[in-house]
């Protein structure tokens, strides 16, 4: 055993008489944008817009994420954010910033402004730049628990999965975690990488795992009917399935045309939205169409008229974004296939790939019409919903119907640009 072995194993050996610490990051986005700092830049777009610059800019400089940029860059970002000028520019200047220049957290701040300011394919940029800043800040012998863990997810999401594991051993040593907390995330890069098998053993250790719900799916066909805008006959194909599962189902009516989407659901995920709805509605006769219902939020939080059902739990799946949060259609795959299902297909799911948000006839729990599309695709990161489901794809976790599939083998710069003309008019 050579000696830096012989001290990671004496660290290790020590590390359990010091106290346990719980990353600020666990189960967090290193970063989010937060509405106030939001207002703040589009108060500098309005002020550029109405031709005071020096005020614009002095709006500018109280926002950490943008001190450190330069003035061309600034005034370029302010003329495409403004509508005033849309030439490609502020993207090569974005190309020239170093990532340096920024910490992680600061490059996914400055990214979500300008993904939610429209400005797509130039927040893709600022995006790798973060994913750059994280794993060159992590390579320090000093650097923080808090900045290995954000590597983790840069590695991940860039597809560096062995880079992955040696950052996740490393921080295993730097800070003791929770047993479950360390399993999850361990459950997290064996999904990335396609170890189902691991992924699934490891899962099956972690409190609350639902038995009965894998004695359900285990060795079963499953059809995950998402709610994109759709015309292919798809229904048939879905209803073959051993298992049909849904998103927020809300009676027949809601799961669109039976031809496109399949006229059965035995499964479906719900998320915190959709469970205030029950109660303020009181309509908890929808679960009784269904086999299981799973609900996003924390236990305690299930009322009563929940709690006692046997067809009711959280789902065990957690995923560790780069950037933003998972939306329910992400989760309930990845916790899908932690129950052992013989083969899981998606269909209907193109990561907002048209202007069409959900079909017309899909159940919300609340009213989406007012909503700003940008900023829920941004605090969802559809960038890190699309890595994540193409992760699974090539590793043989999950099939995809041909809409899905031709999103999945797209790139970067040509998804961002369609989203721009989707959602931005660009």
């Amino acid at each position: 055993m050579n000696l830096s072995n012989w001290l990671r194993k004496l660290r290790r050996m020590f590390s359990y008489l010091l106290p346990v610490t719980t990353l600020r990051t666990e189960y967090e986005s290193p970063a989010t944008l937060s509405d106030r700092s939001m207002r703040q830049f589009e108060e500098a777009r309005r002020l550029y817009r109405d031709g005071t610059l020096d005020e614009a800019l002095e709006q500018l400089s109280g926002m950490a994420f943008l001190s450190s940029l330069p003035d061309n860059f600034l005034h370029r970002l302010l003329e495409e954010a403004a509508g005033t000028r849309q030439d490609g520019t502020l993207r090569s200047l974005a190309g020239e910033l170093s990532p340096a220049l920024l910490p992680a957290g600061q490059w996914l701040q400055l990214y979500q402004a300008c993904f939610r300011s429209g400005l797509l394919q130039t927040a893709g940029i600022l995006r790798r730049h973060a994913r750059q800043s994280a794993v060159a800040t992590a390579s320090s012998e000093k650097a923080t628990p808090e900045q290995v863990e954000c590597a983790f997810r840069a590695l991940v999401d860039a597809g560096r999965l062995e880079r992955a594991r040696r950052e996740l051993d490393r921080l295993e040593e730097l800070v003791r975690m929770p047993q479950n907390v360390r399993t999850q995330y361990r459950v997290y890069l064996h999904l990335s990488d396609g170890n189902l098998e691991e992924a699934v053993s490891l899962a099956e250790t972690l409190p609350g795992y639902h038995v009965p719900f894998r004695r359900y799916l285990e060795g079963r066909s499953v059809a995950v009917a998402g709610p994109a805008a759709s015309e292919e006959q798809m229904g048939p194909l879905i209803d073959s399935f051993d298992v049909v599962v849904r998103m927020n189902y809300g009676r027949r009516s809601g799961a669109g045309d039976p031809a496109v989407y399949g006229s059965r659901t035995d499964v479906s995920y719900y998320n915190r939205g959709f469970l205030d709805y029950l109660k303020r509605e009181e309509a908890w006769d929808v679960l009784d169409e269904l086999d299981h219902a799973l609900f996003r939020c924390r236990h305690d939080d299930l009322s009563a008229h929940l709690q006692d059902r046997e067809n009711v739990q959280n789902p065990m799946a957690r995923l560790f974004y780069f950037s933003g949060f998972p939306n329910l259609g992400q989760l309930s795959i990845a916790d899908l296939l932690l129950h052992r299902p013989a083969r899981l297909k998606i269909f209907h799911m193109n990561f907002y790939y048209d202007s069409r948000r959900h079909h017309d006839n899909y159940f919300l729990a609340h009213d989406h019409r007012n909503e700003n599309h940008l900023r829920s695709l941004a605090v969802h990161d559809c960038l890190s919903q699309l890595g994540t489901m193409r992760n699974f794809r090539n590793s043989g976790l999950i099939e995809a119907d041909p809409a899905c599939g031709r999103v999945l083998d797209m790139d970067e710069e040509d998804y961002l640009s369609g989203l721009e003309t989707f959602y931005a008019g660009r």
